[in-house]
């Protein structure tokens, strides 16, 4: 009887360790406020997006609107011809746009982007499964986060339709617009197109370099033994191609403009023989069919070809991406948040003393916003600080302050022109109360060098203004004002 009950016991415990291997994801792997904040990133990148097209195509339809009404008063035939269904193709792609996604779609991203596929992919593999250890609740999250990756994908590719579109309008208007001589408009269209489609980039690179939420969501989904035989089967990858370890067919569509598998063997078939191989094909190994080897020629100067084409886009800036280059010159601080695009730092002045203040110095934080990768502007406050008479009578006091505006304009490489306007108080106070006599205030019309440089992660300056109105003040400040300055980001 102990016999029995020992292995009873036994086969318990081997059955409990086998469930727990194949069915080893737990609550406490997947925390509830991780799936949530999943939920809430994509939610948040989806609307972001709707909106950025939303107002894209507003800003297209009333472009082409005003294009219209110029045409008509030219050729009220080209206008005819050029805009009669484009109201309503706009039209369109808004309310597909604002009509509710269906969330019964798999893969409405036509593009195929790893990480997506990866994380769609994990998480029909958590519903389709129902492992243990999974709460209701966190099943629901699980839900909710493939409701919010199906939107997301449904807002990358209207925006990928939408770009298409418009693309296609520019390329159909430029004829016309070229020979009444609107090239203007042209070079705004252009302009909407290349930062629309950096927009969609950044968006897609972000997919690429997944948060830690989502890597780690992955890493443990990806442990179980199950997911790599599941993500074979059901993958949109394996729908594109026939990946290792699935004998089934690729089901999805063939990819447009690229040769199916098929018909790549009949063209190698079809030139070198019934018995040849596309690798073969490639690297030329038959050496009685080698002479004069078309596909094998054709492949060493089309890898040329694009090895010179990759070397003018490095040369020209780009990256490797599939934004077009452009006709103008892009503004990299275009398409960043206005967070992004400002700059915080300070700045330090002095001044020695004289008969009738003790030795200064003015400590200034300034706030920049980069209008381009050229222009800065900006405001700042400043604080006179008080030293009395180095070094035998050191005395701090509070003996002023400053309110300041700027615009800083790269000139060449580092250097900068720099000017400002600044009002100046120049009394000691003990009150902030006593900096609202604003008589008290002198003005100062700056006009100078900066020059910038690398400290460590960070940036400094320093800069040699003149003073334009130092000849008002009472008492006469200094013509020449030298800052160093240091920038927190």
């Amino acid at each position: 009887m102990r016999m029995l009950v020992w292995m009873c016991f036994a086969l318990g415990c081997i059955q409990t360790n086998a469930q727990n291997i194949v069915t080893g994801v737990g609550a406490g792997d997947i925390p509830a406020h991780d799936l949530d904040k999943l939920i809430r990133l994509y939610g948040s990148q989806s609307s972001s997006l709707q909106e950025q097209s939303s107002a894209l195509l507003t800003r297209m339809e009333r472009t082409e609107a005003t294009l219209q009404r110029r045409l008509r008063a030219i050729d009220s035939t080209a206008t005819m011809q050029y805009y009669e269904q484009s109201s309503q193709h706009y039209q369109e792609l808004f309310e597909k746009l604002h009509t509710p996604v269906n969330l019964t779609i798999k893969n409405p991203l036509k593009e195929y982007i790893p990480s997506i596929d990866s994380l769609s992919t994990a998480i029909s593999f958590l519903q389709q499964t129902h492992l243990a250890g999974l709460s209701a609740v966190h099943l629901q999250k699980v839900t909710e986060l493939a409701h919010q990756l199906t939107i997301f994908q449904t807002r990358l590719q209207q925006a990928d339709n939408i770009k298409a579109y418009i693309k296609a309008r520019k390329d159909q208007l430029k004829a016309p617009l070229e020979k009444y001589g609107l090239t203007h408009p042209l070079v705004a269209m252009n302009k909407e197109i290349y930062y629309y489609q950096e927009r969609l980039e950044e968006y897609k690179a972000y997919l690429h370099d997944r948060d830690n939420l989502a890597r780690k969501f992955l890493s443990v989904i990806q442990d179980q033994p199950g997911f790599r035989n599941f993500f074979l089967k059901n993958s949109y990858l394996s729908t594109l191609f026939r990946l290792p370890g699935n004998d089934g067919e690729a089901t999805g569509k063939p990819i447009p403009g690229l040769p199916t598998r098929s018909e790549v063997a009949a063209r190698v078939a079809e030139r070198l023989g019934p018995g040849a191989s596309f690798s073969q094909a490639v690297s030329g190994e038959d050496q009685s069919k080698a002479n004069g080897n078309p596909l094998a020629d054709g492949m060493t100067q089309a890898t040329k070809e694009m090895d010179r084409w990759k070397d003018k886009l490095i040369q020209a800036g780009g990256s490797g991406s599939a934004i077009a280059l452009p006709d103008f010159k892009p503004n990299s601080q275009h398409n960043k948040a206005f967070l992004k695009r400002m700059q915080v730092n300070f700045d330090i002045q002095s001044q020695r003393h004289t008969a009738w203040i003790p030795a200064i110095s003015t400590i200034g934080l300034n706030l920049g916003y980069k209008v381009n990768d050229r222009s800065i502007c900006g405001v700042g406050i400043g604080y006179v600080l008080g030293w009395g008479q180095p070094f035998s009578h050191i005395s701090f006091s509070s003996q002023g302050a400053s309110i300041r505006s700027f615009l800083q304009w790269r000139w060449k490489g580092s250097v900068w022109l720099s000017g400002g306007y600044e009002a100046n108080y120049y009394n000691a106070f003990d009150k902030i109360a006593t900096l609202k006599n604003v008589k008290a205030w002198q003005t100062s019309g700056l006009a100078g060098l900066m020059k910038t440089y690398r400290a460590g992660k960070r940036t400094g300056n320093i800069q040699l203004l003149y003073d334009l109105l130092h000849a008002q003040h009472l008492p006469q400040s200094p013509a020449l004002i030298f800052r160093a300055g240091y920038s927190f980001r």
